[in-house]
This record gives structure tokens, C-alpha cells and sequence, in this order.
């Protein structure tokens, strides 16, 4: 026999429910000591779970968004530049991502002028003067 232990059990049923997961979610993410992993994953499927029980609903891709964001909290922490090579699957913050994005950027630019300087070209395209250009 399985004994559901729930916390979040019924909480649903009665008033406004989107409004109450709302209010659940915040209470989550301001709980302080941040528990263990573990702990915020059953917390967050316990509260997901009786959702979707009684409501029938899915819950608001927001408030979704913001409990994935407090499972990946000890990644989405860590501001180490070089995370990419200290970790098997690492997740970038949307900061870290922006600056690898602009030095991608960088990098693409630097190979095109470098491609551009190892082509040959005459004299006349170095100093802007041609044949058409003459007045």
C-alpha cells in the first residue's frame, strides 16, 4: 500500500488556482537554506503533480520556467568563463550565452577579413582607383 504524502494536495480545489500556483511557486524559490537538488525535484513534481490532478490543467509556462530555473540554480550560478570545458553538459546563463554569441561573432568576422587579406588583389583595387572611376 503507497501512502501518498503530498503537501500540495488539495490546494487547487478551492479559489483561484493559477493565482495559488503562483503563490506556491514564490514560496519555493524564496526558501531559504536552497535544499538539496533532490529535494527541489520532488517539490517541484509534487506541486506540478497535484496541479494537473485537480485541475485537469497544464501549469503556466511561466511559472514552469521560473521552477526550472530554481532546479538549475547551482549551474545557472556559476560564472566561470571557462564552464564549457570544466563541465560534461554545461548551462550557460543568458549572459554567458550573449558574450559566447559575441565572441563567436568576433571570431567569424576575424576569419572573413583573414580570407579576404589572402586574396590576391591588384593595385588598383588596393588604392580605390580603376579605369570607371576616372573623371
Amino acid at each position: 500500500m503507497a501512502i501518498d504524502i503530498n503537501p500540495f494536495k488539495g490546494l487547487f480545489i478551492i479559489g483561484n488556482y493559477k493565482e495559488t500556483f503562483e503563490n506556491e511557486v514564490s514560496k519555493l524559490l524564496e526558501t531559504e537554506p536552497e535544499p538539496a537538488l533532490k529535494i527541489r525535484i520532488q517539490l517541484s513534481e509534487a506541486l506540478c503533480d497535484a496541479y494537473v490532478n485537480e485541475t485537469g490543467n497544464i501549469p503556466d509556462g511561466v511559472q514552469l520556467n521560473r521552477l526550472a530555473n530554481w532546479l538549475l540554480l547551482k549551474e545557472l550560478k556559476d560564472r566561470h568563463p571557462d564552464k564549457v570545458t570544466r563541465a560534461k553538459y554545461p548551462i550557460l546563463s543568458k549572459r554567458q550565452l550573449r558574450v559566447r554569441h559575441k565572441r563567436e561573432k568576433a571570431d567569424e568576422f576575424v576569419e572573413k577579413r583573414a580570407k579576404v587579406g589572402n586574396e590576391k588583389r591588384s593595385r588598383r583595387d588596393l588604392t580605390g582607383f580603376s579605369a570607371d572611376n576616372q573623371q
